[in-house]
Formats: C-alpha cells, sequence, structure tokens
C-alpha cells in the first residue's frame, strides 16, 4: 500500500464514522506503531490535499486533548480542516 491510498483509506474511515450530531468535523485516531512502516510526512501532505491535517496526538485540538498524556504520546490525530 502506498501513502496516498493510506491517507485516501484514514479519510473514508473518518468520513464514515462521522456523527454530525457531535458538532465535531470528522476525525480519527490511528496507532502509531501500526504506521511505523510509511513516510507519515507524505501521509501527511495527501491529507492535505484532501482538506485533512494529521498531527502528533500530543498537540491534538479538543475534545482528544483531554486524554492521558501516555495515550495521546502513542497515537497520530487526523481531522478535517474547517
Amino acid at each position: 500500500m502506498t501513502e496516498r491510498r493510506l491517507a485516501e483509506i484514514i479519510i473514508d474511515n473518518a468520513l464514515r464514522f462521522h456523527d454530525d450530531s457531535t458538532g465535531l468535523k470528522p476525525s480519527l485516531v490511528i496507532d502509531k506503531e501500526d504506521y511505523s512502516d510509511f513516510n507519515i510526512e507524505e501521509v501527511k501532505k495527501v491529507l492535505e490535499e484532501y482538506g485533512f491535517d494529521l498531527v502528533d496526538g500530543t498537540q491534538a485540538p479538543p475534545p482528544f486533548c483531554e486524554m492521558e498524556e501516555d495515550f495521546k504520546s502513542r497515537k497520530w490525530y487526523i481531522y478535517q480542516i474547517e
């Protein structure tokens, strides 16, 4: 799988599991370890082409930022840019 395909799958999942009633934009949390074989900077570039951003879990916006530091440090947070 390429970085482009991974980004497309991530976006598809974020949109598929999005709940409009929350008032939040579509987002997804993924484990860093599960995607360590990919060039995450390339994935981030592709996500940005589609209006999404990828940040380290420790830099995620609310409400994800309220999670425990140990948990956040092991995650990537992907969300639709407003």
